[in-house]
């Protein structure tokens, strides 16, 4: 692996030369197909009931990709027994409106606090690597005949430090990784990164497709509002070095909401929170995708639109409505 690695660092500044060059002038402007992340953790966190979300994305949205985290600790709350009842409604929903989804398994899945591992596995390191491999197994067994299954997520930014979790073991997720390929081999394998934080082609070779965030503004407890001095040249220069290391490249995570939600919603003021991020924001973030070039996005924070509908701001959901549509001259 690391002679692996030494080669495709030598390749990767060579192609990066050439294609800063060509890039700095180059413009893309592509249609991807558009997809949201939808997590029921989340849609509750923000006091919301997760079914009459997840319905409302369906029916009103109507995304034809999906990317649905399954949290252990939600669906394994009894010591070896499981109850994926939810899980397997929302499969069964999904299919029926025609949504290709990717189900994100293992430890760390999106949303805060990333780790959601049972109580019961928590003090012993071994046993929760060989408790997470049997969960993992029992899922894939589970869903890897459904037709709404697209494609499976093993784990969540597993190299990036963020979140309540234990320390990062690389074994642990190539075994996880191994074991997804032995029970599924037909399906692809999708493993995500910071799409700000990280050199793409490093992380590109383990599976099929490579997710990466793209964040514009987030809040820094030094310095607080940070925005990322990137292009969208720059995006597409890692995602054409990556390509020479995987299959495809994506974007996991495009940020659709304001950093830091939680700050509004423990102020009370909800509402205020549409100033931190607008419309304009919206298809100003759209736009910075699609021009990276890449042709696979999924929006990040279609619960926060739902929240401020149900209060009364409809913006957000409505714009994203229009997204949806593929109406692009109205955004």
């Amino acid at each position: 692996m690391t002679k692996r690695r030494n080669i495709a660092v030598l390749l990767s500044i060579i192609v990066a030369v050439f294609l800063l060059i060509w890039l700095t002038v180059l413009r893309v402007d592509e249609e991807p197909a558009l997809g949201v992340t939808y997590s029921v953790v989340y849609a509750e966190e923000l006091g919301l009931d997760s079914e009459e979300v997840y319905m409302a994305v369906l029916e009103e949205l109507q995304p034809s990709l999906m990317r649905i985290p399954v949290y252990w600790s939600r669906y394994e709350q009894l010591e070896g027994g499981y109850d994926f009842t939810e899980l397997d409604q929302m499969m069964d929903l999904a299919a029926e409106h025609d949504v290709d989804v990717t189900l994100a398994i293992g430890q760390k899945v999106p949303r805060w606090p990333e780790c959601f591992i049972p109580e019961f596995y928590l003090d012993d390191d071994v046993r929760r690597g060989e408790a997470l491999l049997d969960y993992v197994g029992v899922v894939v067994q589970r869903y890897q005949d459904h037709s709404a299954l697209a494609r499976w997520q093993v784990e969540n930014e597993s190299y990036f430090p963020f979140g309540e979790c234990p320390a990062f073991d690389p074994r642990l997720l190539s075994d996880e990784v191994a074991l997804v390929k032995r029970l599924d081999p037909d399906t692809s394998i999708q493993l995500t990164i910071s799409g700000e934080q990280s050199f793409w082609a490093f992380h590109a070779m383990s599976g099929d497709v490579l997710g990466v965030s793209l964040y514009r503004e987030v809040e820094n407890s030094a310095v607080g509002p940070l925005l990322f001095p990137l292009s969208p040249q720059w995006y597409r220069v890692q995602m054409l070095i990556a390509e020479l290391f995987t299959d495809e490249v994506i974007i996991s995570e495009l940020q659709m909401e304001p950093w830091g939600v939680a700050s509004f919603i423990a102020n009370d003021g909800t509402l205020e929170g549409y100033d931190h991020f607008t419309t304009d924001e919206l298809a100003s973030n759209l736009t910075f995708a699609r021009q990276t070039g890449i042709d696979e996005v999924y929006f990040w924070g279609v619960e926060w639109w739902y929240l401020l509908r149900s209060l009364g701001d409809a913006r957000l959901w409505d714009e994203g409505m229009k997204i949806m549509e593929n109406r692009y001259e109205e955004i």
